[in-house]
């Protein structure tokens, strides 16, 4: 297998979620521009079928998101904590985070899933240093609650773990030792 290659974040998250065995991802409704343009009550309705929860968040996937030589991370919009009862507040949200790419393509994407409440840790891990592409996997995250913290750039209470790949050193605390567990495993798939 070659692996997954660079994909919109939807498309990469859903092959993500086919084949995770250490780890899960929360299932997504994913849609074009197009499709979003063509029929947007017919998406509305999915969207609302497709979570038996109050509120989700509608995140972006523009096709310029992730690629292999640009990254564009958090240069779009998402919005979270919308009650999936409200039609006008969600179809609000989806115009909004398409018009947020500028110069939104018939291909681009947005996906839909449930709002997390409750949050313990939130964070983003890479699995090479972004500089130098040295072998070590980074870990930042924030125990506040506030899953905007690190992807936002914002002050908070950042916390950075840096874990040489080839140690042979385990991390200090259990979240770390899963985190890396499946930081690997995706590095497979």
């Amino acid at each position: 297998q070659s692996g997954i290659g660079f994909n919109t974040k939807a498309k990469t998250l859903e092959v993500l979620s086919f084949n995770a065995k250490s780890f899960r991802v929360l299932p997504l409704v994913k849609f074009t521009w197009r499709e979003w343009k063509n029929n947007s009550n017919s998406i509305i309705i999915k969207i609302q079928k497709s979570f038996k929860t109050c509120s989700v968040i509608i995140r972006s996937s523009a096709s310029n998101e992730d690629t292999l030589h640009l990254s564009n991370a958090g240069k779009y919009v998402s919005f979270g904590n919308i009650p999936i009862n409200n039609i006008s507040e969600i179809s609000k949200a989806i115009e909004n985070v398409f018009f947020s790419y500028i110069n939104v393509k018939p291909i681009d994407q947005i996906f839909v899933q449930e709002h997390l409440s409750d949050i313990r840790l939130s964070g983003v891990a890479f699995t090479a240093d972004v500089d130098t592409l040295s072998p070590y996997y980074i870990i930042n995250y924030d125990e506040s609650g506030d899953s905007s913290v690190v992807t936002s750039g914002s002050k908070g209470n950042l916390k950075t773990y840096i874990h040489f790949k080839h140690s042979s050193v385990k991390p200090p605390l259990s979240f770390l030792r899963k985190l890396l567990a499946s930081l690997k495993e995706i590095e497979e798939i």
